[in-house]
C-alpha cells in the first residue's frame, strides 16, 4: 500500500511540475521592465542668457589684481526630486585659457587689440570658486518632502591678469556649464 501511495504521489507531483502557464486557463504572464531615475529640475533660465558686466572705467581694471565689481546672478531649479543633487562643470568655455590662480583667462581675444589679454574672468558658484571646474550642490530639502526649489547664487567679474592695463573695447564671451544631476 505504501509502494502505491508513493508512486501516486510521485506521478502527481511530475504531472503538475510540468504543466505551464499556458496549460492552465484563464492565466497571463506579465513581464514588467522599467528604470529608477533622477528627474531634471526645471531650470529657470532655459539652455541660454546673456549677463550684462555693465560698463567699467578702464581705470578699474589698469594695475594687476585689480577687478571689476562682482555681477551676483541666481539660477533658479524648481521641481526638483527630492533625492537630487546637482553637479556643475565647465567643460567647454570660450573662457578656457591659462589660469592665473583662480581666474581663467580668455582663450581668444579680438586680433584687432589687445583688450582681452590682459583680462581674465573669475566665476564662483555657491560661494565655490570654479577654478576647479567643479561645483557639486546639494539643495536643502523641504520638510514636507515636496519637490524643491532652490536659487543657485552665482557671481562674476573681471580681473587683471597681467599688470599691463587693457585697451578700451567691447568684451563678450560664452562660460559653458554643463548640469548633471544625481
Amino acid at each position: 500500500m505504501k509502494k502505491i501511495i508513493l508512486a501516486t504521489a510521485l506521478l502527481l507531483s511530475a504531472v503538475f511540475s510540468t504543466q505551464t502557464i499556458a496549460d492552465v486557463p484563464n492565466q497571463v504572464a506579465l513581464h514588467y521592465t522599467g528604470s529608477v531615475i533622477t528627474k531634471p529640475c526645471e531650470v529657470s533660465i532655459g539652455s541660454t542668457t546673456t549677463l550684462d558686466m555693465g560698463d567699467l572705467d578702464i581705470a578699474t581694471l589698469s594695475t594687476a589684481g585689480a577687478f571689476s565689481p562682482w555681477l551676483n546672478y541666481n539660477i533658479h531649479f524648481s521641481n526638483c526630486d527630492v533625492s537630487t543633487s546637482i553637479y556643475l562643470y565647465t567643460a567647454s568655455s570660450a573662457v578656457r585659457g591659462p589660469s592665473k590662480g583662480n581666474i581663467e583667462t580668455f582663450a581668444t581675444y579680438d586680433s584687432q587689440s589687445n583688450l582681452l589679454k590682459n583680462i581674465g574672468l573669475q566665476v564662483m558658484v555657491n560661494n565655490t570658486d570654479m577654478s576647479s571646474n567643479i561645483v557639486y550642490v546639494t539643495p536643502p530639502q523641504p520638510d514636507n518632502q515636496q519637490q524643491p526649489s532652490y536659487d543657485m547664487p552665482m557671481k562674476f567679474r573681471f580681473n587683471n591678469v597681467t599688470g599691463a592695463a587693457p585697451e578700451s573695447g567691447k568684451i563678450t564671451g560664452v562660460y559653458t556649464m554643463t548640469v548633471e544631476y544625481y
